[in-house]
């Protein structure tokens, strides 16, 4: 039997899927009480009597929130997630770029100077020579260097 993931959330939120609701708790019962190692997300080794103590702890049982793994995902990227955060850097670049007289929104002293190059004697002349124009254009990137 073959269901989309979509369709399994849909009866569960519908209260249809009371077999799908159970495997998914217990599927997060027992992420919960597993270890995984930090770099490579493996489970680690674990007796089962470390198991069982876990499970009748009462931390794991005052869980009422589904532990799935998207949940384990999100948790094992979040610190790194943190960092790329923290290092990132956003820069207001310009840039000049050649194109059509009407997309051109702002021009300074370099587009001018190119402007100027152009044969003509006015700025409508110069400008329906090649119908371009040099013009500033702003983007931000995200750098983390």
């Amino acid at each position: 039997m073959s269901e989309e993931l979509s369709a399994i959330y849909k009866k569960i939120a519908a209260g249809k899927g009371l077999k799908y609701e159970f495997l998914f708790s217990l599927e997060g019962l027992f992420l919960s009480v597993m270890d995984f190692d930090p770099v490579t997300d493996e489970p680690l080794p674990i007796t089962v009597d470390d198991v069982l103590l876990n499970i009748h702890s009462s931390s794991v049982l005052k869980n009422n929130w589904q532990n799935d793994r998207m949940n384990h995902i999100v948790r094992f990227v979040s610190s790194a997630v943190r960092n790329l955060i923290d290092i990132l850097h956003e820069k207001n670049l310009r840039e000049h770029r050649i194109t059509r007289p009407e997309q051109v929104r702002e021009v300074d002293s370099k587009s001018m100077m190119w402007l100027a190059k152009k044969p003509g004697f006015t700025v409508k002349q110069k400008i329906a020579s090649e119908q371009r124009m040099m013009g500033v254009y702003h983007t931000t990137s995200l750098d983390t260097a």
